[in-house]
C-alpha cells in the first residue's frame, strides 16, 4: 500500500480505482487532498491497453467465431485490464502533480 508522502496516511485502495477513470489518473490522498500521478502514465496506459488489444485478437483468432465467445473474451480482457492497471499503479513509482 503507497503512503502519501505529505501526511504518511495510506492511500486506499478505492482512491487507486477512481484514479483509473480519470483523464489524467490522478490519484487523491483522502487526508490531506494531495494530488498524484504515476511517472510516465501516458506511455504505460497505451502499453498495457495495445498489449491487451493484442491478446484479444490473438484469442479471437484461436477461439471459435461466436457472438457469446467473443463476448466472454472481451469481458475477460477487460477484467484483466483492469487488475493490471491496479497492480502497476501500486508498483511504478510516484509522482506529485501540479497544475
Amino acid at each position: 500500500m503507497k503512503v502519501c508522502c505529505k501526511c504518511n496516511s495510506k492511500i486506499r485502495l478505492l482512491s487507486v480505482v477512481k484514479s483509473i477513470y480519470n483523464k489524467n489518473g490522478l490519484i487523491e490522498c483522502d487526508n490531506c487532498k494531495s494530488k498524484f500521478r504515476i511517472k510516465n502514465y501516458k506511455i504505460i496506459t497505451t502499453i498495457v491497453i495495445l498489449s491487451m488489444v493484442a491478446v484479444l485478437s490473438y484469442l479471437n483468432i484461436w477461439c471459435e467465431t461466436t457472438y457469446i465467445n467473443i463476448f466472454i473474451s472481451t469481458l475477460i480482457i477487460c477484467i484483466i485490464t483492469i487488475l493490471v492497471f491496479i497492480v502497476l499503479l501500486f508498483i511504478v513509482p510516484w509522482e506529485e502533480y501540479r497544475e
